[in-house]
């Protein structure tokens, strides 16, 4: 049996993290800790877990023996939590961002070296079924040769986040960090390491305190070109990725989710045709999902898959993480090139 404590017990751990660890075999969660009483009392009840802490420093005064920690706290702290429980020996599971800096991404990724222990990043992205689809006719050639890669983030106020640590947009750089790195992580996934930004511009809204726009062009390590576009406060919402190659091209929506490799002239039926795909792509299981219980939520199938194999790295003392520090340093570039010319 593994055994796991929860480090942050707010709404992304119920909505996505508890489901997709309520699928795993062998998987128990034995202890919880959150700053709010009030919140780690009705998560404790609710979930049936019997050691509650009200401080991290309290977890690790106590003599509870877990196999990985699962720390879902706002980002700002990841780095703090992440070295201490590196430095006491934790196994560690965290929630992106890994950090809010490149330089400390990478002084955590030495200290967990030195402490032998195992820690993987939930940049789950990586497994939804769109960027399993792309990744696979990616490496089976159907694309082609990639030449380019647009990530598209058009969304809300930034005020519209339920957790309101998140609205201090300018201190916890929530634009680059909090929403947007999934798709960034996603455009060096398939685009590799950035080698520089061509060009950039960013505007500010002095009402709001908040980065409103960001517009970057950027050179890939293997000649790819990336156009990045990240708003808030657009006048449409949406959030595509979209991959050009050399044979097809690859388009991915979020929100619900689409995947469309084409190539050719695109014609309005076509056009038709994959909308009302779409609809019924998402219609249908959401419409049985209510009326008969999943094993995993679709919502949390992602989390459920890389958490899945984090918990099979430890039974097998597997060292080859499903998203490694290593894997998300260029990620981390990305965002550190971003966020020096926006913040």
């Amino acid at each position: 049996m593994i055994r796991c404590a929860i480090i942050g017990c707010g709404n992304n751990v119920e909505d996505l993290h508890i489901p997709a660890m309520e699928g795993i075999r062998d998987l128990e969660i034995v202890a919880a800790c959150d700053i709010n009483t009030n919140r780690l009392n009705r998560f404790g009840e609710k979930y049936e877990i019997a050691h509650l802490f009200d401080s991290f420093e309290s977890f690790l005064r106590s003599d509870i023996e877990v196999d990985f920690l699962d720390i879902s706290t706002p980002g700002f702290t990841h780095f703090e939590l992440c070295w201490e429980a590196s430095d006491a020996g934790y196994n560690i599971l965290v929630e992106k961002p890994v950090t809010l800096s490149l330089d400390q991404t990478i002084e955590l990724k030495n200290n967990v070296e030195k402490n032998n222990i195992k820690f993987c990043v939930i940049q789950n992205y990586r497994f939804r079924d769109c960027s399993l689809k792309a990744q696979k006719d990616v490496e089976s050639g159907r694309v082609g040769k990639i030449h380019q890669i647009n990530v598209t983030f058009h969304g809300q106020s930034v005020f519209s986040e339920p957790a309101p640590w998140v609205w201090n947009e300018r201190k916890n750089k929530s634009l680059l960090y909090e929403i947007c790195l999934h798709y960034l992580d996603l455009q060096v996934f398939f685009g590799g390491r950035v080698k520089k930004i061509i060009g950039s511009e960013s505007s500010w809204n002095d009402k709001t305190e908040t980065t409103e726009k960001l517009y970057a062009m950027v050179k890939h390590e293997n000649g790819t070109i990336g156009i990045i576009d990240l708003q808030f406060n657009a006048s449409s919402n949406y959030t595509h990725l979209e991959i050009f190659g050399s044979a097809n091209d690859v388009l991915i929506k979020f929100f619900p989710e689409y995947y469309r490799i084409y190539s050719g002239n695109i014609n309005p039926i076509d056009e038709v045709y994959h909308d009302l795909k779409r609809i019924t792509d998402f219609g249908i299981p959401k419409i049985k999902e209510k009326l008969i219980k999943p094993k995993i939520k679709r919502r949390a199938k992602s989390h459920y898959r890389l958490f899945n194999l984090f918990v099979d790295a430890l039974k097998e003392n597997n060292p080859i993480m499903p998203v490694s520090l290593d894997d998300v340093i260029p990620t981390m570039e990305l965002a550190e090139y971003l966020s020096k010319v926006t913040y």
